[in-house]
């Protein structure tokens, strides 16, 4: 193993360490049903990753041109880390849904959920990191 090799996996065990949270990613079919309670037509969900991650967002913030001409929003894009040897890692795409299901650190996150902004490419990467945007 070269020296580059075991860094990496000394490293993914590190960022796994800090992966405190559990959640879900899911992915819309493009079939529907029926909602029980609401009787609304929802998207059926496929389940892509099940497990630990990582929620981080940027020390600072982007100021940036809002829909108004002249107003200035604050856009912060979440990071959204997995373990990259999980099963089901390597197949989250742009729009997947993340769906916290614990969060020891803080309880308000559970039931919270973000859309996956990108994709993750990196050589010697210790974590899938993903750009993700808040969606409740």
């Amino acid at each position: 193993m070269s020296v580059a090799a075991g860094t990496t996996r000394l490293g993914r065990v590190q960022a796994e360490a800090l992966m405190t949270s559990t959640g879900i990613i899911r992915r819309a079919t493009g079939a529907t049903t029926t909602d029980p309670v609401s009787y609304e037509q929802v998207p059926v969900m496929a389940t892509i990753y099940t497990g630990k991650a990582r929620l981080k967002l940027p020390s600072s913030t982007m100021p940036g041109t809002g829909e108004i001409p002249g107003a200035v929003i604050i856009e912060t894009r979440a990071v959204l880390s997995i373990p990259i040897d999980a099963a089901g890692s390597g197949d989250v795409l742009p729009n997947d849904v993340f769906e916290f299901t614990t969060n020891p650190l803080d309880t308000s996150l559970v039931g919270r959920t973000l859309r996956i902004a990108g994709a993750h490419a990196q050589t010697y990467a210790t974590a899938r990191r993903f750009p993700a945007e808040w969606v409740n």
